[in-house]
């Protein structure tokens, strides 16, 4: 049999225009999908408890969408570099994909982590999920960072825009080994919606998680919303 590929799910709680997931889906080999709860690395803020609120809304919005093309999302809880090296281990993948994080703490764990991966001999690809513009690749004619904002959002609107990525229709889910099995929490178990007392009731009645909703305010904006800021810049420019 061979070899599955892994796709570390982070910030990027969706399946469309997501890279990471895209380049997985293109290798041809089956996808395992993984999510790390990480609160015990050195230097990653703590997340609030409205955070953690929206995390298992998008998290239990994520595994329905993958389960829907055929995959699943596993979780695992301890520090990432090490959780994923197993797992990365213990599944034989021959790559892992990830969209590319910009914190401090979290460059550090992501280039020691594939640093590893590759002298083992494992594919390790990042991708710009996040951004329109990564932040090196802005540069004045000397070659170093804009300091005036101006000269920078010319030289920011001159550049291509690539088109977002489909949702992937199917994605080839792979099995698991008991020994990841054995070690991974159901979404219930992380304990990261409130409870006693549950604080957050009404943030159900005015927020809906995941990445649908999510998608449909960004049409709403697109349709509604974005001409009304136009039409105010353009107001306030004259």
């Amino acid at each position: 049999m061979a070899c599955p590929v892994l796709v570390w799910f982070r910030d990027d709680h969706r399946l469309y225009d997501n890279p990471a997931l895209s380049a997985a889906v293109a290798t041809g080999s089956q996808v395992l999908c993984l999510f790390v709860v990480d609160e015990a690395s050195p230097g990653l803020r703590a997340l609030g408890g409205a955070a953690r609120w929206w995390l298992h809304g998008s998290l239990q919005s994520l595994q329905n969408s993958l389960e829907k093309a055929g995959s699943s999302l596993i979780l695992l809880r301890g520090p990432a570099s090490e959780v994923v090296e197993r797992t990365v281990c213990e599944t034989n993948a021959s790559a892992i994909f990830w969209n590319r994080r910009y914190g401090a703490a979290e460059i550090t764990i992501d280039s020691s982590l594939k640093k590893r991966l590759t002298e083992r001999g494992t594919k390790v690809q990042s991708f710009n999920g996040r951004l329109l513009h990564e932040p090196w690749e802005i540069r004045n004619q000397a070659g170093g960072s804009f300091q005036v904002f101006t000269p920078y959002l010319r030289a920011v609107m001159g550049r291509r825009i690539p088109p977002p990525l489909p949702a992937p229709r199917r994605i080839p889910g792979g099995i698991w080994p008991a020994s990841i099995l054995s070690s991974a929490v159901a979404l219930q178990d992380l304990d990261l919606e409130p409870s006693h007392p549950d604080w957050a009731g009404e943030f159900k009645t005015g927020w809906r998680r995941g990445e649908e909703a999510a998608q449909e305010k960004l049409d709403f904006f697109l349709e509604n919303g974005l001409s009304t800021t136009l039409a105010l810049s353009s107001v306030s420019r004259g």
